[in-house]
């Protein structure tokens, strides 16, 4: 009799674990399969439209240029989004000829979105000059990039949004793409 009592304590101590186990095993896969949707709400996706962007983002308005130099393509080649931690909108815009990335603007809630998504640098600062871009103190900079190549940036702020356009030529074009993104 105490065989059986201990065969059936047995089977059913096994079966207890193994539930144990599957709960356990279910809880991970759960786990994994949520994590991802955590993670990208915190990071930029891409979007094949303006207006997706806006809405992905959360805002009302993205400035746009209404200005564009007939060397540099529309639409952007590539725009991206995020609502969290801040909300930010990237676009990048491609040169016709080269097509390599000629127009690069970020628009965000943070001052942090600059050097978390800026695409492209200066190797040499040639002038930093405050500038007053349709009423608002702007940051104009002027200078190098890769292979002496002229480029220049522009920053501002308008109401808690900070915009920064990068510009691969002269400033003259830039202040003509800012100023057409400022209604």
């Amino acid at each position: 009799m105490k065989t059986q009592l201990n065969k059936i304590s047995n089977i059913l101590s096994g079966l207890l674990w193994m539930s144990v186990l599957s709960g356990l095993v279910i809880a991970l896969i759960l786990i994994f399969n949520w994590l991802p949707s955590q993670i990208q709400q915190n990071t930029a996706q891409q979007y094949n439209t303006i207006e997706a962007a806006k809405k992905a983002a959360g805002v009302n308005n993205i400035l746009v240029p209404v200005y564009i130099p007939e060397y540099i393509s529309w639409p952007p080649s590539l725009i991206l989004a995020q609502k969290k931690p801040f909300y930010a909108v990237v676009m990048d815009f491609k040169n016709i000829r080269t097509n390599y990335t000629h127009l690069f603007i970020i628009q965000s809630s943070s001052q942090e979105s600059e050097a978390r998504f800026q695409k492209l640098a200066f190797t040499e600062v040639l002038e930093e000059t405050e500038y007053i871009l349709k009423g608002k103190n702007a940051l104009l900079i002027v200078g190098e990039c890769n292979r002496r190549v002229e480029c220049s940036k522009i920053i501002w702020q308008d109401g808690g949004i900070y915009c920064s356009v990068f510009l691969m030529s002269s400033s003259f074009d830039l202040i003509k793409i800012a100023e057409s993104m400022i209604r």
